[in-house]
């Protein structure tokens, strides 16, 4: 049995190194300039949001429990899992891609800990492109559920206080 597990965890790393080696690069493109002004244009004519250049969620892939740091990978829904965090523009194509932290991360953790948060931590997530949306300056910006911290470039849920 373990040395069906071992195979298991095996063909499961040389998969997702194959498909990151090959079609990540090829599929999942970072947005220049030019392709974050349609992006905003296009999520503006469909959806009514003026700058929004995507949607940010985490997913949780269903795993086998590895047999050390299993309780790593075990998620707050009851199974063992990794997480895969993406952003994706109005027409839910990816732009970012983040994956394989354990299950047990909170998905703002895992923002935390990905090259997204640096890239904006750093000030190079977006272009400088400044627009007025009513009586407020801003800049292009993602959506994320509640679970997110609001950020100047991320945008989440108001707390409904009732």
């Amino acid at each position: 049995m373990e040395d069906m597990e071992a195979m298991h965890d095996n063909c499961v790393q040389e998969f997702c190194a194959a498909a990151e080696t090959l079609l990540v690069s090829e599929q999942i493109h970072f947005p220049d300039e030019g392709r974050f002004r349609e992006i905003a244009a296009y999520t503006e004519n469909r959806w009514g949001l003026q700058h929004c250049v995507g949607a940010i969620d985490g997913s949780h892939i269903p795993i086998i429990a590895p047999q050390h740091y299993h309780t790593y990978y075990f998620n707050r829904k009851g199974w063992h899992s990794i997480i895969l965090q993406g952003v994706v523009d109005g027409m839910v194509l990816f732009w970012n891609v983040f994956a394989g932290l354990p299950g047990s991360l909170h998905d703002a953790r895992v923002l935390r800990m990905s090259t997204l948060w640096e890239l904006a931590s750093w000030g190079n997530l977006f272009p400088a492109h400044i627009r007025n949306i009513c009586p407020v300056t801003a800049g292009y910006y993602i959506l994320g559920d509640s679970a997110y911290a609001l950020q100047s470039w991320l945008l989440k849920p108001f707390h409904d206080t009732g």
